[in-house]
């Protein structure tokens, strides 16, 4: 193995270490992001209920103070819950897209690294069989020399 070689080949080892890390990261991001859009999607049937609730009361002929006014904080509560887990959601699918683009990245080094290592490989079997072939040619040159004609 040349150093040429060895070189590609401590190159693709930290490229696969690093396409691990990625791929750990991507695995994580992508749960994280499904865990919250999972999350809005409850707190907005939440909030639809609620507001269903308050719709309702509010046709009724009479009217609980009390309730419309629980109603309402708890329509304004899961109105801000569902924000702030948008936010988050949002966040969270920005960095699913970090990680995605590192992790393709880490695909493309890779990859790139293991044709180098082909073609490194190739290179030298050519250089290998030009060598026999020379070797070939000279024994045969020598052998040609000795016979009589």
């Amino acid at each position: 193995m040349s150093s040429t070689e060895r070189t590609l080949h401590a190159l693709r080892l930290q490229a696969q270490f690093q396409l691990v890390e990625a791929s750990t990261e991507c695995a994580h991001a992508l749960a994280v992001s499904r865990h919250l859009q999972n999350q809005v999607e409850a707190l907005s049937e939440r909030g639809e209920m609620v507001a269903h609730e308050l719709r309702a009361l509010m046709h009724r002929e009479s009217i609980n103070p009390a309730l419309l006014s629980s109603l309402r904080d708890l329509h304004r509560t899961a109105q801000g819950g569902l924000l702030d887990a948008s936010l988050r959601l949002a966040v969270a699918q920005g960095s699913e897209e970090v990680s995605r683009d590192r992790l393709a990245a880490a695909r493309h080094l890779d990859r790139s690294l293991e044709k180098g290592q082909q073609l490194e490989r190739l290179r030298h079997h050519r250089f290998q069989q030009s060598r026999e072939g020379r070797q070939a040619d000279d024994l045969w040159l020598q052998f040609n020399r000795r016979v009589p004609p």
